[in-house]
């Protein structure tokens, strides 16, 4: 595993990148987010990383894209 600093000078995280590659659809329904350090928890500070796939139709990506995370963030606070 590697671990970097980010340029904010904040928690180490693991390096990380996004590939992305458009099959036969027109477009590209998958998504993914990146969010190094976004919660504390008891145990230290939690990255999230998603990868969503867009099999769910065009309304399934953008939902979870924009709120998965934030439910991920309230369960770590509430334990």
């Amino acid at each position: 595993l590697v671990f970097a600093v980010g340029g904010d000078g904040g928690e180490p995280c693991l390096e990380h990148g996004v590939v992305s590659i458009c099959g036969r659809q027109r477009e590209m329904e998958d998504a993914v987010v990146v969010m190094p350090s976004f919660v504390a928890g008891n145990d230290g500070v939690y990255h999230f990383f998603g990868v969503y796939d867009g099999h769910g139709g065009s309304q399934a990506v953008p939902y979870c894209k924009d709120r998965l995370h934030i439910a991920v963030a309230e369960e770590i606070r509430l334990t």
